[in-house]
C-alpha cells in the first residue's frame, strides 16, 4: 500500500513537471532580452516578445533609435541685432538667416589711448599743427600720457587750419547700426567777454563727404575767425570753443544709416591772427557699435 502511494505521487509530479517544462510562456512574465536568466523555469530560446538589442527596458514595442522630433536645419528666426549665443531652436552653426540689423558689428571696433603709437592717425598738412606725444605745457597730464595735442609745450599759432584723421575703419558691416565715438579732450580757446574765436570740431565720412554730427550734450558754440581768411574750415561753425574746465570726455552718437567700408573721422582745428592760447588736447579714443 505505502509502495502505491509512492508511485502515483511520483506519476503526478512528472506530469506536472512536463507540463511546466513545455510551456516557457508560463512562467516567463520578464521578457528580457536573449536567454532568461531571472525566470523560475529558464528558457532555452529567446523570449516569443523579445526586445530589440538595444531595448535596456522591457518594452512590448522597442523603443526608436533616434527622436521623431526633427529639428528645423537652419535658424527660420530673422533676429533684430546680432545673433544670441543660444537660439530658441536647434540650428546649424552658422546662421543663415538674413538678419535685419548689423551683423559683425558690435563692441569696440577702434580703440587707441596713444602710448605705444599715434593710432595711426595722419596729420593734413603734414607738420603744421598737431603733434603727438607727451605733454610738456597746458593740459594737466594727469593719467594723460602721450596724446596728440595742437601744440605739445606752447601755445598754437597764427591762421592755422589743421586736419587730424583717423585710420580707415571698416564699417560696411553696420548698416542701421549706431556708431559711437567717444574720447578725452582738454582745451583753451581765445575768448574776450562774450566773444569766443579758435576752436576745434569733429566730422565723420560718410562715404561720399565729410559730415558734422553735433555732440552728445551739443556743442559750446560758433566759432569766430578774424584777420584771416574766411574761407577757414572752422569759420562759423558750431564747435568746441573757449575752455573746458579741465579733462572732459566728449560722445558722439552717430546713426548715418549705411556706412563706407573706408569709415574715418577727424579733428579739426582753426585760430585767427591774434589772441593764442593752448588749444585742444585729444587721449583716448574709442569707436564702438550697438
Amino acid at each position: 500500500m505505502r509502495w502505491s502511494v509512492l508511485l502515483v505521487s511520483c506519476a503526478v509530479l512528472q506530469a506536472a513537471c512536463a507540463s511546466v517544462e513545455g510551456d516557457p510562456i508560463a512562467w516567463d512574465s520578464g521578457m528580457d532580452t536573449g536567454d532568461d536568466t531571472a525566470d523560475a523555469w529558464p528558457d532555452t530560446t529567446d523570449d516569443v516578445l523579445g526586445d530589440t538589442a538595444l531595448d535596456t527596458v522591457d518594452d512590448v514595442v522597442p523603443d526608436l533609435p533616434a527622436d521623431t522630433v526633427v529639428d528645423t536645419p537652419v535658424d527660420t528666426i530673422v533676429d533684430s541685432a546680432t545673433d544670441t549665443p543660444v537660439d530658441t531652436a536647434v540650428d546649424t552653426a552658422v546662421d543663415t538667416a538674413v538678419d535685419d540689423g548689423p551683423a559683425g558689428c558690435s563692441g569696440v571696433l577702434f580703440s587707441s589711448d596713444f602710448e605705444a603709437d599715434n593710432g595711426g592717425f595722419t596729420e593734413t598738412p603734414a607738420g603744421s599743427v598737431w603733434d603727438w606725444g607727451t605733454i610738456v605745457a597746458g593740459a594737466p597730464a594727469g593719467s594723460h600720457g602721450k596724446v596728440w595735442a595742437t601744440n605739445l609745450s606752447g601755445n598754437y599759432g597764427s591762421c592755422q587750419e589743421g586736419y587730424l584723421t583717423s585710420p580707415s575703419i571698416d564699417l560696411s558691416a553696420c548698416s542701421g547700426a549706431t556708431v559711437t565715438l567717444v574720447f578725452d579732450t582738454w582745451y583753451e580757446y581765445e575768448h574776450y567777454g562774450l566773444a569766443y574765436y579758435d576752436g576745434f570740431i569733429v566730422e565723420m565720412y560718410s562715404g561720399s563727404a565729410w559730415v558734422q554730427v553735433a555732440p552728445v550734450g551739443g556743442w559750446d558754440g560758433a566759432i569766430q575767425i578774424y584777420g584771416c581768411s574766411s574761407s577757414l574750415h572752422v569759420a562759423g561753425k558750431q564747435g568746441f570753443r573757449d575752455e573746458s574746465g579741465g579733462w572732459v570726455v566728449k560722445t558722439f552718437a552717430v546713426s548715418l544709416g549705411t556706412y563706407p567700408a573706408a569709415f574715418r573721422f577727424r579733428f579739426v582745428h582753426g585760430s585767427d591772427d591774434t589772441g593764442h592760447y593752448y588749444g585742444a588736447y585729444i587721449d583716448n579714443v574709442s569707436l564702438s557699435a550697438s
